[in-house]
């Protein structure tokens, strides 16, 4: 018995049609597998640089983000991005009684050319290459598989205590949370010119990063 079914698997490979059904079969796996089941992951690319600015009396940090999302996963699949929120991790000691600023993003804004500024608000010069427009509030969004996404994040302190001389190097540690867990990366930047209250100071990535 063993040895007719071997004779006749034998037979069956030695059949052309037969390669071809196994490789068309292949094919339809890998397929099924790449369209519709492979569950990837979701990729944040944190930015080359950050923007920093003081707001009101108690100095709570405001900040500007680029982060680009990918989702590496089959067309099929969905990842749903439900919250950004920041930790600037201080490089070396802290002074006592103090703790690291701790942000969460609050809204969405995007980068405007200098006409399409001016045309929706006309004599605002601010004379300045970066014009920052409203998007919107924080809301969750999701991300089809093998797409990507860049957006422009504004995040506000809601717990911590900075100073400025802390800021002048620090770890930035951005945590993405999706409906199955969360994403975390981490950059150090380093601000080569003192955050102040009226406007923003971009922090590129430190030396040593790049």
């Amino acid at each position: 018995m063993a040895s007719e079914f071997l004779a006749s698997l034998l037979k069956w490979i030695r059949e052309p049609a037969s390669w071809l059904a196994l490789a068309a079969a292949s094919v339809s796996v890998a397929t099924f597998i790449l369209v519709y089941a492979y569950p990837g992951e979701l990729r944040v690319v944190p930015p080359d640089r950050v923007g920093l600015h003081y707001l009101g009396s108690d100095r709570r940090l405001e900040m500007l983000v680029p982060l680009t999302f990918t989702n590496t996963g089959a067309p099929r699949t969905w990842r749903h991005v439900l919250r950004v929120t920041a930790v600037l991790a201080t490089d070396g000691r802290r002074p006592e009684g103090t703790r690291d600023p701790a942000l969460a993003w609050e809204y969405e804004d995007a980068f405007v050319g200098k006409r399409e500024w001016l045309a929706k608000n006309p004599g605002a010069d601010q004379g300045t290459v970066d014009y920052l427009t409203y998007v919107g509030r924080a809301l969750p969004f999701s991300l089809a598989g093998g797409v990507s996404q860049a957006k422009l994040y504004r995040l506000l302190q809601y717990d911590g205590t900075p100073s400025g001389k802390a800021l002048e190097k620090f770890t930035l540690v951005i945590s993405v949370l999706q409906e199955d867990g969360r994403v975390e990366v981490a950059r150090k930047y380093a601000c080569r010119e003192e955050v102040t209250d009226d406007r923003f100071t971009w922090c590129p990535l430190d030396p040593g990063e790049s």
